[in-house]
């Protein structure tokens, strides 16, 4: 029988707290170099950005207002924004995206001061929702990601969402379909000053992960620094996908979006998120968490690219990687070193009465491919709520880092995923996943919490602050 959650906490935080001469988590004889280290926040800020100018495909000015314009480009996943402005009160409009199954638009009823969504097939047209608001908006924006539809406005301020509603395949239309996008437009019809579309940003990010090359050495190009991150959307997680980021190594806060990934799973385009990228000679090694269409049924998936894939919109074929585990699987981080690849990743042994989960430690045989053959080194198999796994390199050593939700700390690893240590570094909401960079030198965390955007209207899912943690070490 398992023990209660809070023994287990209360267990963790006692052996926190002692202070002999060697901490009882670690061997006999052996100190680590996260000991000196200790972080303090530094910088919160939230990444928020319906469309990014990396992924923007279209831009137009004067158009006729009486005229429904179709934009020429096919979709390539979706996860689309058509943002619309005017210098003044627009009058009617609509926006929306045509299918070869129908039509889903948005549009402004003068005559009743209303913003509506409806569902168009060809046996019916069905109200999905409808907003009574003040005055026609001036500036909207009309966002797909995968199946969830939402409509913004902005007024000067910060976007505000008007409806939201989430399609259901048994409603005729099926966004994810790669045949049904493939022959879909988006149009807009207005007396709007710019109309502009492309694919749809981010209302908060988390999953930080940096891009590496195979040995661990993160990649520098431009003088930035490159990572991947989940892009919450106005949704759960399918409303999610993942992309690629830089910034500079001492202004994370200048964060810039640089390349957008989705995944082509079976004729469906998906999200999925959290994962690696490794940057190799001959291309790109993939790992990620199989989020685009969770159902209590996550696992990991990996892919490999000989495209550019830090940069454009790309989506990818993967294939589910065969882990040392009888669970379900997510957050994967892939490092070779000393001969072998060392795979880091989060088994959920159940999902009622509540997700549990844990950090699990496999690794190939020396001179192995990346996805050659996976041992089962090790678990933590005491707690229940630890995900976030980050391999990483300090003085030349590999460690497994993780974040535990019920202790509220980010325990650390060694090579035999025997627990040494915990990082000293304060523990915002949520489960934050501990991205140390520069761990060698001048260490700071990149991680994220909790807090949602506009939750009372989306739900659970848009989670997603940076925070940085900046770290600096202890002197004897």
């Amino acid at each position: 029988m398992l023990a209660p959650k809070g023994l287990f906490t209360a267990v963790r935080r006692a052996l926190d707290n002692l202070k002999p001469e060697r901490d009882p988590l670690l061997p006999r004889g052996r100190e680590t170099g996260w000991r000196g280290m200790e972080f303090a926040e530094a910088q919160r800020f939230r990444p928020f950005d319906l469309l990014p100018a990396a992924g923007q495909f279209f831009a137009s000015s004067g158009e006729s207002p009486a005229t429904r314009h179709y934009i020429d480009t096919v979709p390539r996943a979706p996860f689309l924004t058509i943002e619309l402005s005017s210098e003044g009160d627009p009058g009617a409009w609509e926006a929306g995206i045509s299918t070869p199954r129908g039509t889903v638009r948005a549009d402004y009823d003068v005559s009743e001061n209303q913003v509506r969504l409806f569902l168009s097939t060809v046996h019916s047209e069905r109200l999905l929702g409808k907003r009574v608001v003040a005055a026609g908006p001036a500036r909207v924006a009309l966002t797909f990601t995968e199946n969830t539809v939402c409509l913004w406005s902005r007024d000067g301020g910060d976007w505000s969402v008007l409806v939201v509603c989430r399609l259901s395949p048994a409603d005729g239309i099926d966004l994810r379909q790669a045949d049904c996008l493939s022959a879909s437009r988006l149009f807009w019809r207005g007396s709007f000053a710019r109309a502009r579309a492309g694919y749809f940003g981010y209302v908060g990010l988390r999953d930080p992960q940096l891009i590496r090359s195979p040995d661990g050495e993160p990649i520098r190009d431009g003088g930035r620094l490159w990572m991947t991150a989940t892009c919450a959307g106005p949704g759960f997680f399918h409303a999610a996908h993942w992309a690629v980021f830089s910034f500079p190594e001492n202004s994370p806060e200048e964060l810039r979006l640089e390349s957008h990934l989705f995944f082509n799973r079976d004729g469906r385009l998906l999200g999925d998120h959290a994962g690696f990228i490794l940057r190799g000679e001959d291309g790109f090694l993939v790992g990620v968490s199989s989020w685009g269409d969770f159902d209590n049924n996550a696992h990991v998936r990996s892919a490999a690219s000989q495209a550019d894939i830090l940069t454009g919109v790309h989506v990818l074929e993967s294939r589910p990687w065969p882990l040392p585990t009888e669970y379900d699987a997510w957050d994967p981080s892939l490092i070779r070193h000393e001969g072998a690849w060392w795979l880091a990743f989060v088994e959920c042994t159940r999902y009622s009465p509540r997700f549990t989960f844990r950090p699990v430690l496999a690794k190939t045989s020396p001179g192995a491919e990346w996805d050659g053959q996976l041992e089962r080194v090790g678990a933590d198999t005491i707690h229940q709520q630890t995900e976030g796994t980050l391999l990483t390199i300090l003085d030349g050593n590999l460690y497994v880092l993780a974040s535990d939700g019920d202790a509220r700390d980010y325990p650390i690893y060694d090579l035999a995923m025997h627990r040494i240590d915990t990082l000293n570094a304060p523990y915002p909401t949520n489960i934050p996943h501990p991205l140390v960079v520069n761990p060698n030198d001048d260490p700071f965390i990149l991680t994220f919490d909790g807090t949602p955007h506009n939750e009372s209207e989306l739900g659970y899912g848009t989670h997603g602050d940076i925070v940085v943690l900046r770290g600096r070490r202890q002197t004897a």
